[in-house]
């Protein structure tokens, strides 16, 4: 859901850029848990309940707006309506600049749990994390998968995250579903890659929350890289080049 207000303040864990002054609000614990519950369903399930901070909803009477990672939220005192809205898509006027977008990535990816992807630890030492939105459907996809053993061998920690673009009441994203839920994940998308069939199967997942999460980072494509340092780029480069851009996009502290 496109975000129809204000953007006053972003929140990003431990970091608060006020673009409007507006002094915390207390809230009633059904606020807290009503929004806690709606974080975790979107898969952000690193959040610490301490790190909520409220403010009252700018030019809006008894409601109060919250910001994580790459979402806004807005509830009524009485936790009775709940409005998520996506930070990017803010009509504010005062647009992110992209080293903020790039944070906002950061610190949200921060707060999903590995458990929760396809992942590829690298060989030996880690040097460097790409995560990656992928669809079943894509062919540049396939060839990053092909390079994955190359990357892996690299010192890349590789972490993919589903985007079924056809939508989520596709077969796509069925499939997807089918390949989260299977025992050995890396092993069912190998299978599906050799055009094998996919056994049909249904479990507690997060193919949905990955897709909106993509969604909320404004991903138009497939595959999306995203660094460590936040940064965002569509489409595979290739091996070398690939190395090359996760060497510039390391994050530095």
């Amino acid at each position: 859901m496109r975000s129809l207000i204000p953007l006053f303040c972003l929140l990003l864990c431990n970091t608060v850029w006020c673009i409007e002054e507006t002094a915390p609000a207390t809230v009633p614990e059904t606020v807290k848990n009503a929004v806690l519950e709606e974080i975790y369903k979107i898969g952000l399930v690193k959040l610490q309940p301490a790190t909520l901070l409220f403010h009252s909803a700018p030019d809006m009477d008894d409601v109060y707006e919250t910001i994580i990672g790459a979402y806004v939220f807005q509830i009524t005192p009485d936790a009775s309506t709940l409005l998520r809205g996506d930070l990017f898509y803010t009509n504010a006027g005062l647009l992110l600049d992209e080293a903020q977008r790039a944070q906002v990535r950061r610190e949200t990816l921060a707060l999903l749990a590995e458990e929760d992807m396809i992942l590829y630890p690298a060989h030996d030492i880690t040097r460097y994390c790409l995560t990656v939105f992928i669809d079943l459907d894509c062919e540049y996809c396939a060839k990053l998968r092909h390079d994955v053993p190359r990357l892996t061998a690299a010192g890349v920690r590789v972490r993919f995250l589903a985007f079924p673009q056809a939508g989520l009441n596709s077969q796509t994203f069925r499939d997807t579903v089918s390949i989260w839920c299977a025992p050995n994940r890396a092993a069912a998308l190998a299978r599906q890659e050799a055009k094998e069939p996919i056994e049909p199967r249904q479990c507690d997942n997060p193919v949905a929350a990955h897709f909106h999460l993509a969604e909320a980072f404004q991903v138009e494509g497939t595959p999306t890289l995203v660094f460590a340092d936040g940064a965002m780029q569509a489409g595979y480069p290739g091996f070398k080049r690939l190395m090359q851009l996760l060497e510039q996009h390391l994050l530095t502290q």
